[in-house]
């Protein structure tokens, strides 16, 4: 990418960033999100005695299934209500590069409220053996996770000028990803493993038990390439 291209991504980048973080989005769905993980984090140890962060990982898919697409309303869906899109493609800036910098940008900001769900591993670590094998690959899934979704997310924002549309749009889409695993067993067999490899809570299962499988950072990879390219062909078709 020619320098004056990432100069443009990397405007668009902080610019969404610092948007998030200055208004209230980021810090509510930021709290919700972590205190949801919380429950779910210390319900497995008073309820089943186990200190550890499987679990975590295994309902990160529908956290984040539900976390960034609400995120993501404040992207293309928001601006095209309050004008901002239409000014924003007068900019000299390539529409690539516009979408680009909002996706780092989305993903940015989920990795960061993910942050706070590092206690998670002081907790385990002091009140019983961490698998730190397990923990960072968890993280690794979970940053590959935020992308994936990030980018199914944003695609939703790019399909419509109602923000309410694009939530349902991305909410369905996220949680289909996440849900396709528990679908599998219902379905005949080669549907069942194809629903398999397209479950992201399938494959962050994987991440969950230590398992850094490169067919699995392949499809989070995949997913949010696939959608990005969805998106980059709808701003384009409306400039």
């Amino acid at each position: 990418m020619p320098t004056s291209r990432r100069a443009s991504v990397v405007i668009v980048w902080r610019r969404e960033v610092a948007a998030y973080f200055h208004g209230p989005v980021a810090y509510s769905v930021g709290a919700l999100f972590n205190v949801v993980a919380a429950v779910l984090f210390f319900s497995v140890f008073f309820l089943y005695g186990r200190a550890e962060l499987r679990r975590f990982f295994e309902l990160l898919p529908i956290l984040y299934g539900v976390a960034i697409p609400v995120l993501a309303l404040r992207q293309f869906g928001a601006e095209r209500q309050s004008g901002m899109h239409e000014v924003l493609l007068t900019l000299p800036t390539r529409p690539t590069d516009l979408l680009v910098g909002k996706f780092l940008a989305l993903w940015t900001t989920s990795v960061l409220i993910l942050l706070p769900s590092v206690t998670f591993a002081v907790i385990v670590l002091l009140l019983g053996p961490l698998d730190v094998g397990a923990t960072v690959a968890g993280y690794l899934g979970a940053l590959l996770l935020a992308a994936a979704i990030s980018g199914v997310a944003l695609m939703a924002t790019t399909l419509t000028r109602s923000i309410a549309v694009a939530l349902g749009i991305g909410l369905l889409l996220c949680v289909l990803l996440a849900s396709l695993e528990a679908f599998a067993p219902l379905l005949p067999p080669a549907l069942g493993r194809a629903a398999l490899q397209l479950s992201t809570a399938y494959h962050m299962g994987d991440f969950s038990r230590g398992i850094v499988d490169i067919r699995s950072i392949v499809y989070f990879l995949s997913v949010a390439a696939v959608s990005l390219a969805v998106a980059r062909h709808t701003v384009r078709g409306r400039r």
